[in-house]
């Protein structure tokens, strides 16, 4: 009995080829669009290496000096004492909401190393600058190396995956020894290749560096983390005063197991509190604005001085464009089922006049709707995967590599089957309690 419905569904799509093409189009291309976007988040979001434990993290991205004025708000009261008139007058100042000058820039290492080296609630810290090209000559071709200078702790907190040696300790950096960990993919852009590389040295900003680590590139984008070389920070030692608030550093945190990210923020606005103010005259407020991972991706896209706003928008957006892709494709689908449905009406007549119930009616044509959803959900996830493919070979996101997220096409290919039912029974109930007499006065059987 199965077998002959699924004949008779497959009959019925190749009926109408042009509803059938529209119908399977939409499912696809909505599954496709759908599993891109699952892809690139999971991709970004989903703690690949080096930011396996980034729901852990909370980064120090910049500090900002800023200077608020204050308003003095005066009361007057009036009072009457034996029949004299006196004014009770008091003041209050009051700091304005927004501040009127800011001066906004990445951190020195002196300052971070004075004030924010031992936190209570962190597993684990780093200081490191992300900020540095060099341009190297490689066969008389400029190559522009990207350079994070880091201390030994930054290994700890990013879990970069060694193909080959190993990072630098705690004593090279302490030495400055001119030792370099390089990724996978600028060595081929240096040399060619990534096999035996180690003790190998590249010549850069007239020093030459000795190379003891390789990792793999990273298959995300990597904010604050991704470069193409990576050297202990004191190989150029610090310049400039030392009580210093402005340099090339960000700070990232790992916090402790049971401490949370929020205790975390908590204790850097704290420490942030008491750094000192060298010159109240052109600032008197220093913020240092903690966020985690998810809230920094989120003002990369969408910025706003509340990082937790802009996490929030961005997923509004999200969550309606979603919303709204999914919704039209199954407005056009429960459109086209009921032209499909009504066209058959005489069919329908000739099923009940030889005994068949609404059950058996019903059941067809929703049996119809899912063989027809389950082919546009297989062509979905071939166009995505293809998609995915052709992305990642034309390097179009750089160095992002998208991979099929099978859970997330599962609940998509899930919906997409809900609300094929919905669409395709609607109107099959609606026909299916016509009279016979009325059904048979079509004649397109």
């Amino acid at each position: 009995m199965l077998q002959n419905y699924i004949k008779l569904a497959i009959k019925v799509l190749a009926r109408r080829k042009f509803f059938t093409f529209i119908s399977l189009f939409g499912i696809s291309f909505t599954l496709m669009v759908l599993m891109l976007i699952a892809s690139y988040l999971q991709t970004e979001l989903g703690g690949n290496p080096p930011l396996s434990a980034n729901k852990g993290l909370v980064f120090i991205p910049s500090l900002s000096l800023q200077y608020f004025e204050n308003d003095t708000i005066r009361d007057i009261d009036t009072i009457v004492d034996n029949g004299m008139t006196r004014f009770d007058t008091t003041s209050q100042v009051k700091k304005r909401e927004r501040p009127s000058s800011v001066n906004n820039s990445g951190i020195s290492y002196n300052l971070l190393d004075r004030f924010f080296k031992g936190m209570e609630n962190a597993r684990y810290y780093t200081f490191y600058s992300s900020n540095v090209t060099y341009d190297v000559y490689i066969n008389n071709s400029k190559l522009t190396i990207n350079t994070s200078l880091t201390d030994d702790s930054y290994w700890k907190v990013f879990d970069f995956v060694f193909k080959q040696g190993r990072p630098y300790t705690l004593d090279e950096v302490k030495r400055g020894v001119q030792s370099v960990v390089i990724t996978e993919s600028m060595a081929k852009k240096y040399f060619g290749h990534v096999d035996n590389l180690l003790n190998k040295e590249i010549l850069m900003d007239d020093k030459h560096f000795k190379i003891i680590g390789v990792v793999a590139t990273p298959s995300n984008s990597a904010y604050y983390v991704g470069s193409d070389l990576y050297m202990p920070y004191t190989v150029y030692p610090q310049q400039g005063d030392p009580t210093d608030y402005f340099g090339g550093f960000t700070a990232t945190f790992m916090a402790k197991e049971g401490a949370g990210t929020e205790g975390l923020k908590k204790e850097i606005k704290n420490r942030t509190a008491k750094i000192p103010i060298n010159k109240p005259e052109e600032y008197n407020y220093i913020e240092t604005g903690p966020v985690t991972f998810s809230e920094l991706f989120a003002q990369q896209i969408m910025y706003d001085e509340d990082p937790a706003k802009s996490q929030r928008n961005v997923l509004l957006i999200l969550i309606s464009f979603i919303s709204l892709f999914v919704l039209l494709p199954v407005l056009n689908l429960i459109n086209l089922n009921i032209s499909r449905i009504m066209d058959r009406s005489s069919e329908i007549g000739v099923r009940k006049a030889f005994g068949a119930g609404t059950d058996n009616i019903l059941f067809q044509f929703v049996f119809e709707n899912i063989i027809q959803t389950f082919i546009g959900g297989l062509l979905g996830f071939i166009f995505a995967l293809l998609a995915i493919y052709l992305i990642n070979d034309s390097h179009l996101l750089k160095n992002i590599e998208l991979t099929i997220n099978l859970r997330f096409f599962v609940i998509c290919f899930l919906i997409s089957l809900f609300f094929g039912i919905i669409s395709g029974l609607l109107p099959a109930l609606k026909m299916s309690k016509l009279s016979i007499v009325n059904a048979l006065k079509q004649n397109n059987i």
